[in-house]
């Protein structure tokens, strides 16, 4: 068994340290955010855009990313928040030994254009 052609869990932009309200993170992404909460350290906020459950979801990311990433840039750049992250959740079935996920060239090449870096997040998860 593979995870090459396994579906991720889920896919997140996650927006850590942003010194703006939720308000006017939303107006200068131009869409709603899935979460906006204090950091642990209370001095910034920890933001989330979650990506739309989509039969592909690898797309979906990518018309994200498109539609946030010169935005989210320009934030990281001015310091008004953190190195943006797109997180790519999986499960990883306790009997396997090793596996792989590949991340499509297109959504690598859409996040790296924007200074987007990608994490991929492993959910061990019994064979049940």
């Amino acid at each position: 068994m593979t995870m090459a052609g396994r579906r991720p869990l889920c896919i997140v932009i996650r927006i850590p340290d942003a010194a703006l309200s939720r308000e006017e993170l939303e107006a200068a992404l131009g869409g709603p955010l899935s979460r906006h909460e204090p950091s642990r350290d209370g001095t910034s906020a920890y933001a989330q855009i979650d990506i739309a459950d989509d039969p592909d979801e690898w797309a979906a990311a990518i018309d994200c990313v498109q539609s946030v990433g010169d935005a989210l840039r320009k934030l990281s750049v001015d310091g008004r928040i953190g190195s943006p992250i797109l997180d790519v959740a999986v499960t990883f079935p306790s009997s396997l030994a090793s596996t792989s996920l590949k991340i499509p060239a297109p959504l690598a090449a859409a996040a790296g254009q924007v200074g987007i870096g990608i994490e991929v997040s492993i959910y061990c998860t019994s064979d049940d």
